[in-house]
């Protein structure tokens, strides 16, 4: 029997590069990537601490696809790195072709 894991889609480990701006206008440093991705949530790597609850705007570089994402969780890794846990509230594509989810 499996354990639930509580994810209502599973996510795909793949990695992509990503630029984020935070609520504060700041933005996550060069080198932050996913560790996995779904059509709800991802998991991203960076050199920033975030808080959960936060909000930024993540462009995943390669999918032309920009979204509003909430941080769930932010986890310090062993190497001083931090995993954050991100929410996708709002997806949309870069050229304006519409509004909602859509596959990264």
């Amino acid at each position: 029997m499996q354990v639930p894991t509580g994810r209502s889609e599973k996510r795909i480990l793949k990695a992509v590069g990503v630029t984020a701006r935070l609520s504060d206008g700041s933005s996550l440093p060069e080198g932050t990537f996913t560790e996995n991705i779904s059509m709800r949530g991802a998991r991203i790597v960076t050199k920033t601490k975030l808080r959960p609850g936060g909000m930024l705007e993540v462009h995943f570089r390669t999918a032309e696809i920009q979204s509003q994402s909430r941080v769930v969780y932010c986890q310090q890794l062993p190497d001083g790195r931090f995993a954050i846990g991100l929410e996708m509230t709002q997806n949309s594509s870069e050229r304006g072709e519409g509004r909602g989810r859509k596959p990264i």
